[in-house]
């Protein structure tokens, strides 16, 4: 299972953000936590950092010094996590706050580190001299000196993540703070109307404007508070200001996981932020979310994030300011009737505004680091012009063969990549030889598909090399054969290996002409018989023509890639030398089942589609026909007469492909032999028995006879699709 690192420093148990994150990622990642405080449900492994080691108390005489290097590593809690965390653990390390990140990064970590960044760091507390004259340069230093080297980063808010964009030329995504989904009863405003707020009791808060208001407003009102006691003295000093009040509650905490219950027992919730600080200004905090979720009208003060959502879906009011007298003004017209409807409205989005949606951003973000590699294997690729991607769905594949073949046949010019598709990362590692498997990158993907194409393409999007190559888990390339390959790569998009069998046979395909060339013509040269696009190939190509394998695909998914980069591209074949070698071990290798028709040939639908066929000439269009109703369309026929496998269905499916070919290509069945055309026309026509279609993709296996060497007219006869020429091309090939 995947390994991931979540550091905080806070008590996770107490921290939403932080919990969601656990959550998210618990159900299939091994996840570990380091903060204050008790493992928090979901962690597997919990470092805890002492209580008493202060992470935001640095050493002061670094900081004037600016000795920020000396000042951040002798900090406390960083100190102590560096004890207890040893680097190379973690597939991923999730580094929650700035004050994380570069720890995060010593770890070293398999893929990479993910930064989630609760504020805009160097103006957190702004409003405050001495830390704006000596803290925020420290910041500043942190953010310009380390959040480049994550992986990728993400904020609470989109003014936050612009402005760290802006002032550090950084890419930074978007999770909002949302609160889980709540299945909860919109329950009936109350008499009075029950207001209520959550939140740190905190003196930056200014608590007392949203106290005040309650006390002076002349509606019929209550207001309670949930305050957590950030700040123990400032909030005794409200309870002694405040607390007397007939409308007015101050309430003890209550644990995250009842909060929203909790809440869900008044009609509206309020929150007022002056806009001390950047951060305060642009705030979107989890208590908007919590608000929705307990099915609450809101109303807030014109913080631009909090306005936004709550005035684009009707769910409160916006105060006129941030004072006392604003927020006043908005209790006062408070209505049972504007409160019911924005309760009813919160219900509305409180799917579309929960936690779920935005979590996912998470587990994007760090599912795109797991698949690009850690910078090590990067590094290993780009020092190496070929990357092999391997695809390996079961851990009883010939892998090792596979990767041995890549990382010590041709190490010397190529890398493996192996996409362990629906199974755990370490469980294909296991496989590979110690000596071996810390040359190999491994990543996963799960999606569920018993398709190649997916692995396939997901490695090529991850691929670093200038030269791009796919493999089976059960075949292996031959020493020296990739680097035979590279000497015909020279200014071409791609090269076609030589192909054998692990029996020792030849595999016939392309029969390309018999001359001395390099460069091979997709009419010419037949290289439409050569499906699969093994070998090599130029990502550089691949990404301008947007060519790329079809995923979901049991077959055929690899067809309109070979097809257009035959077709489009400058293509050598290897004609002798060390080959690309198709192993027999697998008895269930995903492509060589037998679907039902339909499924077989889905992929006419991508090769024979009008954006793939736009791009070949008629006379490619005309041999590409040719190939198929030979290849694919004879071929699915013969191995259903061969196991008598006909299903409802089949030979409509198989009937709608030929017209399918022959409406794009009218002279694809020209050149093709007489007991061909006996079985094209016995397709066609569904009344002919099954067993009679079976009959005819037998007898055109009956090579020699004349009825499979001559064509339907003779004046096809030495056409270079015809059999006598085409046969010939085929035995030439070793």
């Amino acid at each position: 299972m995947r390994r991931l690192l979540i550091i905080s420093f806070s008590n996770i148990t107490q921290d939403a953000r932080v919990l969601k994150q656990v959550r998210e990622f618990s159900s299939d990642w091994e996840v570990s936590t380091c903060s204050y405080g008790p493992k928090p449900e979901g962690s597997t492994h919990h470092y805890a950092v002492p209580d008493d080691a202060i992470h935001w108390a640095y050493d002061r005489k670094s900081l004037v010094l600016r000795r920020y290097e000396h000042a951040y590593w002798t900090n406390a809690a960083i100190a102590s996590a560096r004890e207890f965390l040893d680097g190379g653990m973690w597939d991923v390390v999730l580094a929650d706050d700035l004050d994380t990140v570069p720890l995060a990064l010593s770890l070293n970590p398999v893929f990479g580190v993910h930064a989630d960044l609760h504020e805009y760091a160097p103006r957190e507390k702004e409003d405050v001299l001495r830390w704006r004259i000596f803290v925020s340069p420290f910041r500043r230093w942190m953010c310009g000196r380390y959040l480049s080297k994550c992986a990728s980063v993400t904020t609470v808010g989109a003014a936050l993540a612009k402005e760290y964009e802006r002032e550090f030329g950084i890419e930074v995504g978007v999770v909002m703070n949302a609160t889980p989904y709540a299945e909860l009863p919109v329950n009936p405003v109350g008499r009075p109307i029950r207001v209520v707020h959550s939140g740190a009791g905190r003196k930056g808060r200014a608590l007392e404007v949203m106290l005040e208001a309650a006390a002076r407003t002349e509606a019929d009102v209550t207001l309670d508070m949930y305050l957590t006691p950030n700040d123990p003295e400032y909030v005794q000093q409200l309870r002694h200001r405040f607390g007397h009040h007939p409308k007015i509650s101050i309430n003890d905490p209550v644990p995250y996981t009842e909060l929203i219950d909790t809440l869900n027992r008044y009609d509206v919730g309020v929150f007022v932020l002056p806009p001390r600080t950047f951060s305060y200004r642009w705030a979107l905090p989890n208590k908007l979310f919590d608000f929705i979720q307990a099915r609450l009208g809101i109303i807030i003060g014109p913080s631009p994030e909090m306005a936004s959502i709550v005035k684009d879906h009707h769910l409160g009011a916006v105060a006129g300011g941030f004072e006392a007298r604003h927020l006043v003004e908005a209790f006062d017209c408070l209505t049972p009737e504007a409160v019911a409807s924005w309760k009813h409205n919160s219900a509305q989005v409180a799917s579309e505004l929960s936690a779920a949606p935005q979590n996912a951003l998470w587990r994007e973000a760090v599912e795109k680091i797991v698949a690009r590699g850690s910078q090590r294997d990067t590094d290993s690729a780009k020092s190496r012009p070929v990357e092999i991607i391997i695809a390996c769905h079961a851990p009883e594949r010939r892998v090792d063969r596979a990767v041995e073949s890549v990382v010590l046949g041709n190490g010397d010019v190529a890398t493996a990549t192996v996409v362990c598709h629906n199974v755990a990362k370490n469980v294909i590692a296991e496989r590979i030889p110690e000596g071996v498997r810390d040359r190999v990158k491994f990543i996963e993907l799960q999606d569920d598909l018993p398709s190649p194409t997916g692995p396939f393409m997901h490695g090529i999007e991850q691929a670093t090399a200038p030269w791009v190559g796919i493999m089976g888990s059960d075949d292996f390339y031959e020493a020296g054969a990739i680097a035979a390959m590279l000497e015909l790569a020279d200014e071409r998009e791609a090269v076609m290996p030589r192909l054998g069998h692990d029996s020792g046979g030849a595999v016939r395909t392309p029969p390309v002409r018999f001359v001395p060339r390099a460069d091979r013509d997709a009419v010419r040269d037949r290289l439409y018989y050569r499906s699969a696009p093994l070998g090599i190939l130029r990502r550089e190509f691949l990404a301008a023509n947007d060519l790329g394998l079809d995923a979901g695909f049991k077959v055929g998914g690899d067809l309109r890639l070979s097809t257009l980069l035959w077709s489009l591209g400058s293509v050598a074949v290897q004609r002798r030398g060390p080959r690309y070698v198709i192993g027999s071990d697998a008895a269930d290798r995903v492509t060589m089942s037998l679907p039902p028709v339909a499924e077989e040939m889905r992929h006419i639908a991508s090769v024979w589609g009008q954006a793939c066929q736009s791009r070949l000439t008629i006379q490619q269009r005309e041999a590409l026909g040719t190939k198929y109703l030979r290849i694919h369309v004879f071929g699915a026929a013969y191995y259903r007469a061969v196991r008598n496998a006909w299903l409802p269905g089949d030979r409509e499916a198989l009937a709608e492909a030929v017209s399918r070919v022959l409406e794009a290509a009218p002279l694809a069945a020209a050149p093709l032999s007489r007991a061909d055309h006996a079985l094209l026309d016995a397709i066609l026509d569904l009344s002919v028995p099954d067993a009679a279609l079976s009959a005819f993709a037998l007898a055109r296996r009956r090579f020699g006879r004349p009825s499979t060497m001559i064509p339907g007219s003779l004046k096809h006869l030495l056409h270079r699709e015809a059999p006598l020429r085409f046969m010939a091309a085929s035995l030439l090939v070793r």
